[in-house]
């Protein structure tokens, strides 16, 4: 199978526990196609790696995976940032469709505190998306990738975000 065989489904966000289980940030919120599948294949420097899936759960809305022959807290660091892929022909519709450009309109999740607006715009920069959203009468940027994006819940129209320290303060600070 080529790259382009393929569809990228997330990326591991890190390692859980001592024995070799892995957190998997997802770009959409359709998990069954992850459990549908026996193997999960990582970008391994340009190299489509299948690991098997040993065992799969979700626990409080965080995807946990322990791979085979991933036994140890080193081997799972290994894996982190990882980009997750899975056979495209293998996706339900709704996942291959994953678009940032289609993100107006969600509303903005951060982690820490809570619902913060709605996307207003989305665009692609060189090398990175960027969504727009009203915060306290500011207009905030905020680029996507892996430290800043949790989760995409396409059927709420959720974008679930952890934004970097300080982000808001700049803003509303200049508005004022």
């Amino acid at each position: 199978m080529k790259q382009n065989d393929f569809t990228e489904i997330g990326f591991i966000r890190k390692a859980n526990g001592f024995k070799g289980e892995v957190i998997l940030a997802l770009h959409s919120e359709n998990a069954e196609d992850i459990s549908n599948n026996k193997f999960l294949f990582i970008d391994m420097d340009g190299s489509m790696v299948p690991f098997l899936v040993e065992k799969l759960s979700d626990e409080s809305g965080n995807i946990i995976v322990k791979l085979e022959d991933v036994d140890t807290h080193e081997s799972a660091s290994a894996l982190l940032a990882r980009i997750v892929y899975l056979p495209t022909d293998e996706l339900s519709e709704s996942t291959e469709e994953n678009s940032f450009s289609d993100l107006t309109g969600y509303a903005v999740i951060d982690k820490v505190k809570g619902l913060l607006g709605t996307v207003k715009s989305a665009s692609e920069m060189p090398g990175q998306f960027i969504i727009c959203f009203e915060y306290s009468g500011a207009e905030v940027l905020l680029p996507l990738h892996k430290e800043t994006l949790l989760k995409i819940a396409k059927k709420k129209k959720e974008l679930h975000v952890k934004l970097p320290d300080g982000l808001l303060e700049v803003y509303i600070k200049n508005k004022k």
